[in-house]
């Protein structure tokens, strides 16, 4: 084929086309990944909640029919070391209420500026597993 033929023509600019977008593709997931906030792996708590708030925000109905629950909630870490933007990432099934209860609980959550290996947390996301467990004094 020569240069000047029309069909070898658009097999290169539709070869500079699929180029360019796999470039600008790959250049907008370097962004995205960039863009994530660092994680706070190793957390220095300056406040938990203690058992009794935990019991205080136990939903009811799971309390009622003596079940447990695992949360995980995934929270930003403010300047002041509170947590914020919380949202539930994972919760058990069914209608109990744990992920509400675990969203309560996060405002008696407080971080140090600093994780156990020097890294400043403001600003860093972080994932809190949350067990509900109704204490052997209270169980049935």
């Amino acid at each position: 084929m020569s240069h000047r033929d029309p069909l070898c023509f658009r097999r290169r600019a539709v070869g500079a086309v699929l180029a360019g977008t796999a470039a600008a593709l790959a250049a907008g997931a370097a962004w995205a990944a960039d863009t994530a906030p660092p994680r706070a792996i190793k957390p220095v708590w300056v406040q938990k909640p203690t058992l009794g708030e935990l019991m205080s925000v136990y939903p009811h109905s799971a309390l009622d029919n003596a079940k447990m629950g695992m949360v995980v909630i995934d929270c930003r870490v403010a300047t002041d070391g509170t947590l914020s933007a919380c949202t539930v990432e994972s919760q058990p099934r069914g209608k109990y209420g744990f992920g509400e209860a675990g969203l309560t609980l996060a405002a008696r959550f407080r971080m140090a500026a600093q994780d156990a290996d020097g890294r400043p947390t403001a600003g860093a996301g972080v994932r809190i597993p949350i067990l509900f467990k109704i204490p052997d004094d209270r169980a049935r």
